[in-house]
Protein backbone atom coordinates (compact mmCIF):
# COMPACT_ATOMS: atom_id res chain seq x y z
CA UNK A 1 0.00 0.00 0.00
CA UNK A 2 2.80 2.55 0.82
CA UNK A 3 4.59 1.65 -2.20
CA UNK A 4 1.29 2.33 -3.90
CA UNK A 5 0.76 5.85 -2.30
CA UNK A 6 4.38 6.69 -2.66
CA UNK A 7 3.90 6.26 -6.65
CA UNK A 8 1.30 8.11 -6.06
CA UNK A 9 1.94 11.04 -3.46
CA UNK A 10 5.46 9.76 -2.64
CA UNK A 11 6.41 13.78 -1.24
CA UNK A 12 3.57 13.78 1.56
CA UNK A 13 3.90 10.63 3.05
CA UNK A 14 6.56 10.86 5.48
CA UNK A 15 4.58 9.80 8.79
CA UNK A 16 4.99 6.09 9.85
CA UNK A 17 1.99 3.79 11.13
CA UNK A 18 3.68 3.81 14.48
CA UNK A 19 2.95 7.90 14.35
CA UNK A 20 0.00 7.49 13.25
CA UNK A 21 -1.05 5.28 16.05
CA UNK A 22 0.39 7.96 18.65
CA UNK A 23 -1.54 10.45 16.79
CA UNK A 24 -4.56 8.78 17.41
CA UNK A 25 -3.97 8.14 20.85
CA UNK A 26 -3.04 11.74 21.16
CA UNK A 27 -6.78 12.74 19.74
CA UNK A 28 -7.86 10.25 21.76
CA UNK A 29 -6.49 11.34 24.66
CA UNK A 30 -7.23 15.28 23.98
CA UNK A 31 -10.88 13.72 23.28
CA UNK A 32 -11.39 12.48 26.89
CA UNK A 33 -9.66 14.90 28.48
CA UNK A 34 -12.24 18.01 26.63
CA UNK A 35 -14.69 15.29 27.60
CA UNK A 36 -13.83 14.89 31.02
CA UNK A 37 -13.57 18.79 31.97
CA UNK A 38 -16.67 18.65 30.07
CA UNK A 39 -18.17 16.35 32.26
CA UNK A 40 -16.73 18.01 35.22
CA UNK A 41 -18.58 21.24 34.11
CA UNK A 42 -21.89 20.18 33.71
CA UNK A 43 -21.50 18.11 37.00
CA UNK A 44 -20.45 21.75 38.46
CA UNK A 45 -23.41 23.03 36.94
CA UNK A 46 -25.61 20.17 37.89
CA UNK A 47 -24.78 21.01 41.89
CA UNK A 48 -25.55 24.82 41.19
CA UNK A 49 -28.73 24.04 39.43
CA UNK A 50 -29.97 21.51 42.07
CA UNK A 51 -28.41 24.32 45.13
CA UNK A 52 -31.03 27.08 43.11
CA UNK A 53 -33.83 24.29 42.68
CA UNK A 54 -33.52 23.35 46.76
CA UNK A 55 -33.09 27.34 47.59
CA UNK A 56 -36.24 28.38 45.24
CA UNK A 57 -38.17 25.24 46.30
CA UNK A 58 -37.71 26.57 50.12
CA UNK A 59 -38.69 30.26 49.35
CA UNK A 60 -41.61 29.10 47.54
CA UNK A 61 -42.63 27.15 50.34
CA UNK A 62 -41.83 30.14 52.47
CA UNK A 63 -44.02 32.04 49.81
CA UNK A 64 -46.76 29.59 50.06
CA UNK A 65 -46.62 29.40 53.92
CA UNK A 66 -47.41 33.92 53.80
CA UNK A 67 -50.28 33.55 51.09
CA UNK A 68 -51.66 31.19 53.26
CA UNK A 69 -51.11 33.07 56.43
CA UNK A 70 -52.55 36.43 54.67
CA UNK A 71 -55.71 34.62 53.36
CA UNK A 72 -56.25 32.90 57.00
CA UNK A 73 -55.74 36.67 58.44
CA UNK A 74 -58.27 38.17 55.72
CA UNK A 75 -60.31 35.34 56.94
CA UNK A 76 -60.03 36.06 60.19
CA UNK A 77 -60.59 40.03 59.56
CA UNK A 78 -63.76 39.09 58.04
CA UNK A 79 -65.28 36.58 61.18
CA UNK A 80 -64.22 39.53 63.47
CA UNK A 81 -66.40 41.93 61.34
CA UNK A 82 -69.28 39.19 61.12
CA UNK A 83 -69.11 38.89 64.64
CA UNK A 84 -68.69 42.79 65.73
CA UNK A 85 -72.03 43.35 63.32
CA UNK A 86 -73.61 40.57 64.90
CA UNK A 87 -72.92 41.40 68.65
CA UNK A 88 -74.69 45.15 67.46
CA UNK A 89 -77.77 43.82 66.12
CA UNK A 90 -77.95 41.40 69.27
CA UNK A 91 -77.44 44.79 71.14
CA UNK A 92 -80.24 46.69 69.69
CA UNK A 93 -82.72 43.86 69.57
CA UNK A 94 -82.12 43.40 73.12
CA UNK A 95 -82.63 47.11 73.97
CA UNK A 96 -85.59 46.92 71.39
CA UNK A 97 -86.62 44.14 73.70
CA UNK A 98 -86.38 46.31 76.69
CA UNK A 99 -87.93 49.00 75.19
CA UNK A 100 -90.77 46.99 74.19
CA UNK A 101 -90.78 45.94 78.21
CA UNK A 102 -91.01 49.19 79.46
CA UNK A 103 -93.73 50.00 76.69
CA UNK A 104 -95.78 47.56 77.93
CA UNK A 105 -95.11 48.40 81.48
CA UNK A 106 -95.91 52.13 80.55
CA UNK A 107 -98.74 51.52 79.09
CA UNK A 108 -100.10 48.87 81.98
CA UNK A 109 -99.20 52.28 84.56
CA UNK A 110 -101.14 54.59 81.85
CA UNK A 111 -104.28 52.40 82.01
CA UNK A 112 -103.73 51.59 85.85
CA UNK A 113 -103.51 55.86 86.66
CA UNK A 114 -106.47 56.43 83.98
CA UNK A 115 -108.53 54.26 86.45
CA UNK A 116 -107.22 55.74 89.09
CA UNK A 117 -108.20 59.36 87.96
CA UNK A 118 -111.28 58.22 86.80
CA UNK A 119 -112.18 56.81 90.20
CA UNK A 120 -110.89 60.06 91.80
CA UNK A 121 -113.06 62.08 89.61
CA UNK A 122 -116.32 60.12 90.30
CA UNK A 123 -115.33 60.29 94.46
CA UNK A 124 -114.36 63.98 93.64
CA UNK A 125 -118.04 65.01 92.14
CA UNK A 126 -119.65 62.65 94.34
CA UNK A 127 -117.79 64.78 97.30
CA UNK A 128 -118.55 68.09 95.75
CA UNK A 129 -122.47 66.54 95.24
CA UNK A 130 -123.01 65.60 98.15
CA UNK A 131 -121.15 68.33 100.39
CA UNK A 132 -123.49 70.53 102.51
CA UNK A 133 -121.20 73.39 101.97
CA UNK A 134 -121.49 73.17 98.19
CA UNK A 135 -125.16 72.55 98.84
CA UNK A 136 -124.77 75.83 101.17
CA UNK A 137 -123.22 77.51 98.39
CA UNK A 138 -126.06 76.75 96.02
CA UNK A 139 -128.56 77.68 98.07
CA UNK A 140 -126.58 81.20 98.97
CA UNK A 141 -125.47 81.85 95.08
CA UNK A 142 -129.27 81.36 93.64
CA UNK A 143 -130.77 83.86 96.39
CA UNK A 144 -128.26 86.68 95.45
CA UNK A 145 -128.54 86.16 92.11
CA UNK A 146 -132.28 86.23 92.28
CA UNK A 147 -132.53 89.53 94.26
CA UNK A 148 -130.21 91.05 91.75
CA UNK A 149 -132.02 89.61 88.63
CA UNK A 150 -134.89 88.54 89.63
CA UNK A 151 -134.09 85.22 87.92
CA UNK A 152 -133.37 82.17 89.10
CA UNK A 153 -130.07 80.18 88.85
CA UNK A 154 -128.75 76.91 89.76
CA UNK A 155 -125.19 76.59 90.35
CA UNK A 156 -123.77 73.06 88.93
CA UNK A 157 -120.17 71.80 88.88
CA UNK A 158 -118.54 69.54 86.98
CA UNK A 159 -114.85 68.40 86.07
CA UNK A 160 -113.15 69.57 82.82
CA UNK A 161 -111.77 66.94 80.57
CA UNK A 162 -108.91 68.52 79.62
CA UNK A 163 -107.81 70.08 82.49
CA UNK A 164 -109.76 67.20 85.25
CA UNK A 165 -110.35 71.05 87.31
CA UNK A 166 -113.42 71.37 88.91
CA UNK A 167 -115.92 74.05 86.65
CA UNK A 168 -118.66 76.13 88.13
CA UNK A 169 -121.19 77.35 85.91
CA UNK A 170 -124.40 78.75 86.36
CA UNK A 171 -127.73 77.98 84.43
CA UNK A 172 -131.27 79.75 84.54
CA UNK A 173 -133.67 77.16 85.40
CA UNK A 174 -136.38 78.77 82.87
CA UNK A 175 -133.55 77.23 80.40
CA UNK A 176 -133.75 81.11 79.12
CA UNK A 177 -130.56 83.09 77.55
CA UNK A 178 -129.69 85.05 80.44
CA UNK A 179 -126.47 84.25 80.85
CA UNK A 180 -125.17 84.58 77.63
CA UNK A 181 -124.95 88.15 77.78
CA UNK A 182 -121.70 90.03 79.03
CA UNK A 183 -123.36 92.00 81.95
CA UNK A 184 -125.59 88.94 83.71
CA UNK A 185 -122.17 86.64 83.37
CA UNK A 186 -120.16 89.59 84.88
CA UNK A 187 -122.87 89.33 87.88
CA UNK A 188 -123.41 85.91 88.21
CA UNK A 189 -119.48 85.66 88.51
CA UNK A 190 -119.23 88.64 90.98
CA UNK A 191 -122.15 86.66 92.89
CA UNK A 192 -120.35 83.52 92.88
CA UNK A 193 -117.06 85.11 94.48
CA UNK A 194 -119.39 86.82 97.42
CA UNK A 195 -121.41 83.42 97.86
CA UNK A 196 -117.43 82.29 98.74
CA UNK A 197 -116.85 84.99 100.85
CA UNK A 198 -120.00 84.82 102.70
CA UNK A 199 -119.93 81.13 103.62
CA UNK A 200 -116.29 81.43 104.80
CA UNK A 201 -116.93 84.47 106.86
CA UNK A 202 -116.50 82.95 109.89
CA UNK A 203 -113.21 81.02 108.41
CA UNK A 204 -109.82 82.15 107.92
CA UNK A 205 -110.70 83.07 104.63
CA UNK A 206 -110.69 86.34 102.22
CA UNK A 207 -113.02 89.23 103.57
CA UNK A 208 -112.95 91.78 100.03
CA UNK A 209 -113.70 91.44 96.78
CA UNK A 210 -112.96 93.85 93.89
CA UNK A 211 -115.12 94.10 90.60
CA UNK A 212 -114.48 96.96 87.94
CA UNK A 213 -117.68 97.89 85.85
CA UNK A 214 -119.81 96.01 87.93
CA UNK A 215 -122.37 98.15 87.52
CA UNK A 216 -122.29 98.63 83.34
CA UNK A 217 -125.03 97.96 81.11
CA UNK A 218 -127.16 97.07 83.96
CA UNK A 219 -130.98 98.31 84.17
CA UNK A 220 -131.03 100.69 87.50
CA UNK A 221 -133.35 98.47 88.85
CA UNK A 222 -131.20 95.84 88.97
CA UNK A 223 -128.13 98.44 89.74
CA UNK A 224 -130.27 99.39 93.07
CA UNK A 225 -130.83 95.71 93.97
CA UNK A 226 -126.92 95.07 93.49
CA UNK A 227 -125.92 97.61 95.55
CA UNK A 228 -128.41 97.25 97.99
CA UNK A 229 -127.64 93.28 98.11
CA UNK A 230 -123.90 94.54 98.80
CA UNK A 231 -123.92 96.49 101.51
CA UNK A 232 -126.36 93.88 103.25
CA UNK A 233 -123.37 91.48 103.07
CA UNK A 234 -121.05 94.05 103.83
CA UNK A 235 -122.95 94.54 107.38
CA UNK A 236 -124.01 91.07 107.86
CA UNK A 237 -120.30 89.45 107.37
CA UNK A 238 -118.08 91.88 107.74
CA UNK A 239 -116.66 92.34 104.16
CA UNK A 240 -115.78 95.15 102.01
CA UNK A 241 -116.77 94.73 98.59
CA UNK A 242 -115.85 96.98 96.20
CA UNK A 243 -117.02 98.07 93.26
CA UNK A 244 -115.53 100.95 90.66
CA UNK A 245 -117.72 102.97 88.48
CA UNK A 246 -117.88 106.13 86.34
CA UNK A 247 -120.46 108.27 87.79
CA UNK A 248 -122.55 107.81 84.75
CA UNK A 249 -123.16 104.05 85.73
CA UNK A 250 -124.88 104.62 88.98
CA UNK A 251 -128.65 104.33 88.60
CA UNK A 252 -131.42 107.23 88.49
CA UNK A 253 -133.51 106.55 91.56
CA UNK A 254 -137.27 108.70 91.31
CA UNK A 255 -135.43 111.17 88.90
CA UNK A 256 -131.93 111.57 90.11
CA UNK A 257 -128.30 109.82 89.77
CA UNK A 258 -127.70 108.25 92.94
CA UNK A 259 -125.06 109.93 95.25
CA UNK A 260 -122.75 107.31 97.09
CA UNK A 261 -122.41 108.51 101.27
CA UNK A 262 -118.65 109.09 101.91
CA UNK A 263 -118.44 106.72 104.34
CA UNK A 264 -118.55 103.90 101.27
CA UNK A 265 -115.92 106.11 99.02
CA UNK A 266 -112.57 104.80 99.09
CA UNK A 267 -111.37 106.76 96.43
CA UNK A 268 -112.76 109.17 93.68
CA UNK A 269 -110.98 109.62 90.33
CA UNK A 270 -111.50 113.12 88.45
CA UNK A 271 -109.52 115.01 85.99
CA UNK A 272 -109.57 118.19 87.93
CA UNK A 273 -105.94 118.24 88.93
CA UNK A 274 -103.64 116.21 90.66
CA UNK A 275 -105.74 115.62 93.55
CA UNK A 276 -108.08 113.68 91.06
CA UNK A 277 -105.26 110.83 90.31
CA UNK A 278 -104.54 107.80 92.02
CA UNK A 279 -101.24 108.44 93.30
CA UNK A 280 -101.84 112.52 93.86
CA UNK A 281 -98.72 113.38 91.30
CA UNK A 282 -98.31 115.08 88.05
CA UNK A 283 -98.47 113.00 84.95
CA UNK A 284 -95.16 111.50 83.90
Amino acid sequence: MFSQVSLQFPDQLTKSYEELCVLNQDLTRGRNERLIEAKAQLENEKAEKAERLLSLNQKRSEYAQMLLDKESFNKYKKLQEKISRDESALYELERRLIQADTTISLRRKLREAKTEEENAREELLLAVNTNQVRKHANITFSNYVSKILNVDFKLSINVVESTKNIHFSAKPTNESNLDQGYSYSRVLAACFDVTLLSIYHENSFYRFSYHDGLLESLDDRKKVNLIGLWRELCELNSLQLIITSIEDDLPVVDGKRMVVPERELTLELSDSGEDGRLFKMPPF
